[in-house]
């Protein structure tokens, strides 16, 4: 049972009082206590204090919290329980910190006292016993999360970094714990890459921190930002040296195909899951094929799309999987067709007669590539028998140049560089591309013994990959008989 009695009075509402034969000073009133209206006001303390300890002695925290009646009561409630039962109390929020620990909730003062009273009040600078235990807890957790971060248990890091105030989350590892995590995020994002293939810096903040917008971070606080940029342009450096050695298996569903351009790879996921079966093979054979002829990324996607789309089509109308791409009849084909007009995008919007023509276009190639390396020259192909009408009608032709602007183009020349005004003349008298003209060579113009005539040498890049697969040379050559221009052709290279 509480000993309460008051030592002296320092206001209406303040005064000293002994409690268990401590000195404290409380703001008391009996309107503070409402729910015993023929209590005195020290009978009514005495019911308090008793509350109290029971709450404390059995570490219920919910009959702790019962205690605190209203709002007006918290600080008194606080300042009793620490000031005279503080083993006891410390004990209890040591239980509260374990549960807000388990239910991943952040351990801070104000949430604690918001917790217990069940709304935001202001408690001055008062239950330092609070304060020092959240700052004993945060030690446990500092040590625990330097283990997990040399485990390497992801969760364990995510889980005790998402209890620190979220002003202490991001400070911790760039200053205690610098070194460890440094190691951490390198060997995991090592790792990461060795299994994906693949790394993006917000994705991986959240597997790896659980960090939702590091980048964010990363622009806000510029002493995180000196710590984790080192660290992401290593594991980008590991990422660019992987990619350049990888090949994928053809026996995979899923295929990254990579491009180098200018020493960054560029890559592109290829996921056949929607397909099963021979025709799969089939299908996956192709377009390895065109991969191994040296198709760019850009040619390759470009077919993959066309696939896809008719991988919709197929399962659609339910293939048999032990058939053949070759056994797909004129019947079929139609029912492809109907089927890519009424499909989405993945936009949402239904494929234009353009798409659908030249998802059309290149089931024709596959076919005749399948028929040739079967060697079944027998097989028509049911492909080329169904004809799309007004396709034209759906596609923009390409605008001419107006005569005006020629016109006024033929005026302006003279003020142009001379370079300009060359490189315009060979393009109106040869029909070859600005970016050709540009790439020309210093031997470009050849002289023809036999034929007594003089050709101009030439890459045509939109029509290279062609060529190549043709097995033709990269180079093109073009009759020239105007010596004018083969002058003017000298003079630009």
């Amino acid at each position: 049972m509480a000993n309460v009695k008051i030592l002296r009075n320092i206001s209406p509402t303040q005064g000293i009082y002994e409690i268990n034969g401590y000195e404290i000073k409380l703001y008391w009133s009996k309107n503070l206590y409402l729910d015993n209206p023929g209590f005195t006001p020290m009978e009514c303390l005495e019911v308090l204090v008793n509350d109290i300890e029971y709450a404390l002695e059995n570490k219920d925290i919910k009959l702790f919290k019962r205690a605190i009646r209203s709002p007006l009561l918290a600080n008194n409630v606080l300042n009793i329980a620490e000031k005279i039962f503080y083993n006891e109390f410390s004990d209890l929020l040591k239980l509260i910190y374990r549960e807000f620990y388990s239910k991943a909730k952040v351990i801070s003062k104000q949430g604690i006292i918001k917790f217990l009273i069940g709304e935001h009040i202001h408690t001055g600078n008062q239950n330092h016993i609070i304060k020092e235990n959240i700052e004993s807890f945060y030690t446990q957790l500092k040590n625990d999360l330097k283990n997990a971060l040399v485990d390497l248990r992801i969760k364990g890091v995510k889980r005790i970094l998402n209890s620190f105030p979220d002003y202490m989350r991001s400070k911790l590892l760039y200053t205690d714990l610098k070194e460890v995590c440094s190691n951490y995020l390198i060997r995991l994002g090592k790792i990461y890459i060795d299994e994906h293939l693949f790394f993006n810096r917000k994705k991986f903040g959240i597997f790896a921190l659980g960090i939702s917008d590091i980048n964010s971070l990363v622009m806000n606080n510029i002493d995180f930002r000196y710590f984790i940029q080192p660290i992401f342009q290593q594991l980008e450096a590991y990422l660019t040296e992987k990619l350049k050695t990888h090949k994928y298996s053809f026996s995979d569903d899923i295929w990254l195909i990579i491009d180098i351009d200018i020493q960054i790879p560029i890559t592109r996921k290829l996921d056949w899951t929607f397909l099963d079966g021979l025709i799969k093979v089939e299908l996956k054979k192709y377009l390895h094929a065109h991969i191994q002829m040296g198709e760019n990324l850009k040619g390759v996607t470009r077919r993959f799309r066309y696939i896809q789309m008719l991988g919709v089509a197929l399962n659609k109308i339910q293939y048999n999987k032990y058939s053949s791409f070759l056994d797909i009849d004129v019947i079929q084909v139609q029912q492809i067709i109907d089927i890519l007009q009424q499909i989405h995008s993945r936009t949402g919007t239904n494929y234009n007669i353009k798409t659908i023509q030249s998802c059309i276009s290149e089931c024709r190639l596959v076919f005749d590539w399948i028929v040739k390396k079967k060697e079944k020259n027998s097989i028509d192909n049911p492909f080329r028998a169904i004809i799309l009408h007004n396709v034209e009608a759906f596609s923009e032709s390409t605008s001419y140049i107006p005569e005006e602007v020629i016109k006024m183009l033929k005026e302006k020349l003279n003020e142009l560089p001379r370079f300009v005004q060359a490189a315009w003349t060979i393009m109106m008298n040869t029909g070859i591309r600005i970016s050709e003209v540009i790439n020309l060579k210093e031997d470009c113009v050849i002289y023809d013994t036999k034929d007594s005539v003089y050709y101009l040498k030439f890459i045509p890049h939109k029509t290279l990959q062609y060529r190549r697969k043709l097995g033709l040379e990269d180079y093109h050559y073009l009759p020239i008989n105007d010596t004018n221009l083969i002058n003017v052709i000298n003079q630009q290279i």
